[in-house]
Formats: structure tokens, C-alpha cells, sequence
């Protein structure tokens, strides 16, 4: 601790810089803290660019961007941007606000310092700062120095709040002003409450009238009723409107995220996109009530000053000054507010995905004895939602108890300034109670704003969320043209199948656009019922292979062709009809047998599903089983074995009839004599079949063998004629 603390003293330091806020942009996926840097410092600038755009020019993978990759994109927005390699005393040279490198995988967007701390505003946390020893340790001595030039240009659209409430709710405008007018309406019989209070002292008890007492008691009992049968209309109409738009949000985003290529799911955990789906019904909770109430507590604020103004013009200014001060203090809070919620919903998302990822692992997690090492993962970020919400919730309670506070406050000041007023015979004993009465009515929409105003914060949180799953771009394939939401269950005229012939005609592809591609210029032919096998080297670009063949992945240039048409013109349902895939990871999930086989295909007969399993040497494993295509399959299919999993996979494709199978590593958990067995069904089907696998006796048979090395075809033939040459199949087989 001394050692530390001596070399913290001795270490030198920058002059102070004043901290630059700019906004907060929270990254959506694990990998675009480049683009998010870069969005924030744009915006800081007065250029409102919207995060997916900038995800796009940087060419974020699944492996993220590169600093070059970034400084290239804020240059075509008119910023000079120039890499520096600085030391911590060298930070003063820098403008601020700069990107940082951090620990070497993250990039941070540095505001400024003090003798103490660091504020930094990090794409995955939010603004927070650092001590001078975490920033000593974690910042890489890279910085990326972004200032606008001559040409830049501000513009863009800042995000708002109200242009996203009226993108998803324009269907119920109608329904939200209806609920709004029932609730000023519901506000009238506050109001005259307060005249039937001042009446009933100043009339009856003054003037010792009990004959009138009757009459007030009812009129009493009248504005009650009323306010209590309006104020259930709203609950229900806006009860109605809940439940319409957290099921079509609910649908279209899930409709939606199924339509999405595989770079969505690629740079997102399964947990967090899961958890994603629950925000609709969070914000039809969030909208429920506050949104109309807002509306209601604006237009009950105007009429009850009016009411007050009547009475005591003084009296009501003092009441407005309270209620402007609390409305200041209130907006002062809202923008840190937004930024912790943004970050709540990003650490809860990340502990849903540790948890789903954690359990869906709980075989291997017990074989290996990591339970400790997943309850440390899952500690380590449950404390961070915690410390989030606890600075949340710290806020929220000041937001709670300042209207009740300044109410007090305002209740007193009035009754003084009425009681001023009614010792100089300007205001009568009734018009003071009412007073009374209306400022309490006038300070309550205040408490209500609050809850609305905490409500909106999270609903801004929430959205973006919402909307970057809805402002992704689907794929445009004849699959998801050919399909509708709600659209009739049953069964569908088959498709036409192709023939299946594959022709790769120069295609080019990677992972990320900003470094070479992994296939270079990759040709070939394979004519229908024919077999081709691809082997090589891990990392050779095999499996990339049947992701674009089956449309997983989409090619940066070059062609492939199935019976010599575009494989992104042929319908969907012809495709889906004709193409199978199975690959090395088993994807079995809670239903029965027949479900697992089919995946809820009611046009697929049983004769097929029957024969599938033959085929794929499952059947009789089926048929011992109590139920038989009935039983039940447990989560990840944990009542299977390895080798069955696999079978059934391959009946699964099977049973869909195909003429073009892909099998990527399918047979790699099944003894040699049953994979030998299948090898024979799946030729006396007499479908094109592209492998790729290991095995030696899984491609010798291939009518055509491409040995694959970086992406490029080093060597093609068959089996015997390979192995006559000296090149790397004959290498991969002595070894």
C-alpha cells in the first residue's frame, strides 16, 4: 500500500481540464463501442447521427471495428482525426472530448480530469469517473483525437422522446385523448368541491342554516360519484389500449428478430435478445397510467390556478413560483436520471444473458466443477445491476420527496398569504379553506409528473432497446416475403423442389469488411445427386461454406447459383422445401419426438417423419420410448445421447425431403458402422450432398474433393487422385 501510494504522489499528472459533457450513447452490442465513441463525440459536436448508421460505416463484425476503421468514418463527416500515442502527464495536449483506447479491447470517450478523478464516458456504463490509478491501468496510451473542420456540418435529428410516443403509439392517439379528456373532466369535480366548501362555511355554518346542510351533503356525495365513474372509464379504455399494443409491439418484434440476418445474433448474447423480448409489456406498464395522466395534470394545473387567481391572485402566484421551482429541479435531474436508466437496462440485460448462458451450460458447468467460477460471473454482474439501481433508486427518492416537501412548503406560504388577506376582511373564512383545498389540488399533478417523469426516463431507456431490434434491416429473401404474421395455420400447397445443382461462381467473404476477406474468388460446380466434400485446415473457411450456401451469411461479391438461378431470386418456400442443413451442435428443445422432427410443419405426413427416422437410424431409439414420436424431449435434448442427438438431426433434415443436403461435421459423435450405415440411406435417396468433416471415410467416396487452405481451393479431385499428389490432402490423411 505505501509502494502504491508513493508512486501515485510520484506520478505526474496533467493540469486540470474542465469537464466537457457529451451525450450518452449506450452501445447496443458488445462489439460497437467504436461506433457508440464516435456517435457521442458527433453528437457533442451538434451532429446527431443514429447509432445503427455509424455500426454500418465502421463494418462492425463480430469482431468489432478498428480505430483506423473509425477515424476513416468520422473523417467523411467533416472531423480531422488523428491517432496519438500520449502518456497520462501528455493528456493536456489532447482537446478534450477524445476517444481512448481501454484495456486494449474498449473504447471510451475521455471529458476531462482533476487532480483526482477522470470523468470518461464509456459506451457500456455511462458516464462515470476513474481514479488516476484505473485510468493509469487501463488506458493503452492510444488516443484518437476527433475535431469538426471547415466542413463539417451539424445537423441530423437529436432522439426525442416525443417523436418515439408518437412512432409507436400513432394507432391510439385517438384512445390516449379520449382518456385525457375523462381525466379533466375528472377534475372538475375537485374544483367545485372547493366552491361547496367555501359556500358550506361562509353560508351554512356562518349563517347557522342546517337546512342547507342536506343540499351540500349531496352535492358532496354527487362530485364523488362522478369523479369515481369517470376515472374508471380511463382505467379501462387505457386498460384496452395496453393490451392492443403489447401484443402487436410484442408480435412485430418477435416477427421481426426472426427475420434478422445472422450478424444480429452473432454480436448479441441469446439472454439479451430474450430479455428484449419482455419490453413490451414494460412499456405498455410504463404508458398505462402516466401518459394520460401527464395530459390530465397538465390541464388540471391550468384550471386550478385559474380557480386560485379568482380567489387570490396573490395567493396563486406564490403557489405557481413553488410549482415552477419544483418543475426546475425536477428537469435539472432528468437528464443523469435517463443516463442511469440506459445503463440499468443494458447491466440487466447482461445479467439475463449470464444467467441463460450459465444454465443452458449446467452439464458441462458440473463435469468441470465451474460452479464457483459461474457463481463469481454471475456475483460480479448482479452486483453491477445492483450499484445501478441503488444510484437509481437514490435519485428516485429525491424525485419522490420533493413534491411533498415544496407542497408543505407551498400550503404554508398560501394559508400565511390567505391569512394576511382575511384579517384585512379581502378574503372570507370559506375562501381560505378553499384555498386551501385548491393548491393541494394544483401541487398534486406536480407528484403525478414526477411518477410520469420517471416513467418517460424509462421509457427512453427502454426504447432503444426496442428500436434497434425494429430499425434493423430484415432479410429480403423469399422466405421471410412469403410468410405473414397471423397468417392461418395448416397445411400448404408443396412447393416446387430444386433439382440440386450449386455453383459458386467467384465468391469473395468474411467476417469483418475492414480486414481481408476468408474466401477468395471460390468457384465450383456440383451437378444434381452428386456428392462434394470440403476438408482442410480449422480456420480454413469450411464451414463458412455452407453458412452461404444455406443463406447464413451473404457473399461480398460473386455468385452462387442453385439450378443457374441467384439463390437470393428463388421463392423462400422452395428453398426452405429443398435445402437441409446439420451441423456438429445438437439443437433439440422441450417438446415431443414428432415436434423436434418436424419443427411444427403440419405438411409434413408421418410416413415421412417415420421414414426419416429410419433412415437416420432413430427409429427403433423412438419406438422404445413410452409414447414413441409422442414422448417427450427434455430441454436441450438431455435425455439423448450425443450420437442419438445427432440422429436426430439428420432425420429432422430428412424428413423435410431435400434435394440439397449440407452436412457440416454431422456424423462427428457416431461410430463408424452406423455412420457408414446412414452414409448408404442418405445415397439411396440420391440428394446433392456437400460435407465437410474430418473423417476419412466420410469424403472418400465424394465425387469431388476441395482441399481448402486461407480460403483459397489449393487442390481438387477425388479421393485416389489426391492421393497420388504430394500436397496437403495427402497431408491431412497420413496425419
Amino acid at each position: 500500500m505505501a509502494a502504491t501510494a508513493e508512486s501515485a504522489s510520484e506520478r505526474r499528472l496533467p493540469p486540470p481540464r474542465r469537464r466537457s459533457r457529451v451525450p450518452t450513447i449506450i452501445q447496443m452490442e458488445a462489439v460497437e463501442c467504436g461506433a457508440a465513441a464516435l456517435a457521442m463525440i458527433l453528437a457533442y459536436h451538434g451532429r446527431h447521427v443514429p447509432l445503427q448508421t455509424l455500426r454500418d460505416a465502421c463494418q462492425v463484425s463480430r469482431d468489432g471495428t478498428t480505430a483506423l476503421q473509425v477515424a476513416k468514418v468520422a473523417r467523411g463527416y467533416g472531423m480531422s482525426a488523428k491517432g496519438a500515442r500520449k502518456d497520462l502527464h501528455e493528456l493536456d495536449t489532447l482537446p478534450t472530448p477524445f476517444v481512448a483506447y481501454w484495456s486494449f479491447y474498449h473504447f471510451v470517450v475521455v471529458e476531462g480530469w482533476d487532480d483526482t478523478w477522470v470523468h470518461i464516458n464509456d459506451p457500456a456504463m455511462g458516464p462515470r469517473r476513474v481514479s488516476w490509478d484505473e485510468m493509469d491501468s487501463c488506458f493503452t496510451g492510444i488516443a484518437l483525437e476527433l475535431a469538426p473542420t471547415p466542413e463539417f456540418e451539424r445537423g441530423g435529428r437529436q432522439p426525442s422522446l416525443v417523436g418515439s410516443l408518437r412512432a409507436h403509439l400513432g394507432p391510439y392517439w385517438a384512445a390516449l385523448a379520449f382518456t385525457a379528456v375523462v381525466g379533466v373532466f375528472a377534475t372538475v369535480p375537485g374544483i367545485a368541491a372547493a366552491g361547496f366548501l367555501s359556500f358550506f362555511i361562509n353560508r351554512v355554518i356562518a349563517a347557522s342554516s342546517p337546512a342547507l346542510v342536506t343540499g351540500f351533503m349531496a352535492a358532496i356525495v354527487f362530485a364523488i360519484v362522478v369523479q369515481m365513474v369517470l376515472g374508471w372509464i380511463q382505467r379501462r379504455t387505457m386498460l384496452g389500449i395496453t393490451t392492443d399494443f403489447t401484443t402487436r409491439l410484442a408480435a412485430d418484434m418477435t416477427w421481426r428478430i426472426l427475420r434478422l440476418p445472422m450478424r444480429f445474433f452473432s454480436q448479441r448474447q441469446p439472454g439479451e435478445i430474450s430479455w428484449r423480448l419482455r419490453m413490451p409489456a414494460v412499456i405498455s406498464m410504463l404508458l398505462a397510467g402516466p401518459l394520460p395522466s401527464a395530459i390530465t395534470g397538465l390541464v388540471a394545473v391550468v384550471l386550478y390556478f385559474v380557480a386560485m387567481l379568482v380567489l387570490s391572485p396573490l395567493a396563486a402566484v406564490v403557489a405557481l413560483v413553488i410549482g415552477a421551482l419544483n418543475f426546475a429541479i425536477l428537469r435539472s435531474m432528468a437528464r443523469r436520471q435517463t443516463e442511469r436508466q440506459q445503463v440499468l437496462m443494458q447491466e440487466e440485460g447482461r445479467l439475463s444473458a449470464v444467467a441463460s448462458s450459465g444454465l443452458s451450460a449446467i452439464e458441462f458447468i458440473k463435469a468441470t466443477g465451474a460452479e464457483q467460477e459461474l457463481f463469481t460471473r454471475f456475483g460480479g454482474q448482479s452486483a453491477r445491476v445492483v450499484s445501478v439501481r441503488q444510484e437509481t433508486a437514490a435519485s428516485n427518492q429525491v424525485l419522490a420527496t420533493l413534491p411533498g416537501f415544496l407542497g408543505i412548503l407551498a400550503s404554508a406560504a398560501v394559508l400565511g398569504v390567505g391569512g394576511l388577506q382575511v384579517l384585512d376582511g379581502d378574503l372570507s373564512i370559506g375562501g381560505l379553506v378553499a384555498l386551501q383545498v385548491l393548491v393541494a389540488g394544483f401541487l398534486a399533478p406536480f407528484a403525478t409528473l414526477v411518477q410520469v417523469g420517471n416513467s418517460l426516463l424509462q421509457f427512453r431507456a427502454v426504447l432503444p432497446k426496442v428500436d434497434d431490434v425494429l430499425e434493423q434491416e430484415p432479410e429480403m429473401d423469399g422466405l421471410r416475403s412469403s410468410v405473414r404474421v397471423g397468417a392461418a395455420a395448416g397445411p400448404a400447397p408443396a412447393p416446387a423442389k430444386l433439382q440440386g445443382r450449386i455453383e459458386f461462381r467467384d465468391v469473395v467473404f468474411g467476417y469483418s469488411q475492414g480486414a481481408p476477406p476468408l474466401l477468395k474468388e471460390l468457384s465450383f460446380t456440383v451437378e444434381p445427386g452428386h456428392r462434394i466434400a470440403f476438408v482442410g485446415s480449422s480456420g480454413a473457411g469450411k464451414s463458412t461454406v455452407s453458412r452461404l450456401l444455406t443463406g447464413l451469411e451473404r457473399p461480398w461479391s460473386g455468385a452462387i447459383l442453385l439450378d443457374g438461378v441467384p439463390r437470393d431470386e428463388i421463392p423462400g418456400a422452395v428453398l426452405s422445401s429443398s435445402l437441409a442443413l446439420v451441423d456438429q451442435s445438437i439443437h433439440l428443445f422441450k417438446g415431443t419426438v414428432r415436434e423436434n422432427l418436424t419443427l411444427w410443419d403440419p405438411s409434413i405426413e408421418a410416413g415421412r417423419v417415420t421414414l426419416a427416422a429410419q433412415d437416420a437410424l432413430i427409429d427403433d431409439v423412438i419406438a422404445a420410448r413410452p409414447g414413441a414420436y409422442e414422448s417427450e424431449v427434455a430441454e436441450h435434448g438431455r435425455n439423448f445421447s450425443g450420437g442419438q442427438g445427432q440422429r436426430v438431426e439428420i432425420a429432422r433434415a430428412l424428413a423435410m425431403d431435400p434435394t440439397i443436403l449440407v452436412l457440416d461435421e454431422a456424423t462427428s459423435s457416431l461410430d463408424a458402422l452406423t455412420e457408414v450405415r446412414i452414409d448408404n440411406e442418405l445415397r439411396r435417396r440420391g440428394c446433392t450432398t456437400v460435407v465437410i468433416a474430418h473423417r476419412l471415410s466420410t469424403i472418400r467416396d465424394a465425387d469431388l474433393i476441395l482441399v481448402l487452405d486461407k480460403g483459397v481451393v489449393v487442390q481438387s479431385g477425388t479421393h485416389d487422385e489426391l492421393l497420388e499428389l504430394d500436397g496437403l490432402y495427402r497431408t491431412l490423411v497420413e496425419s
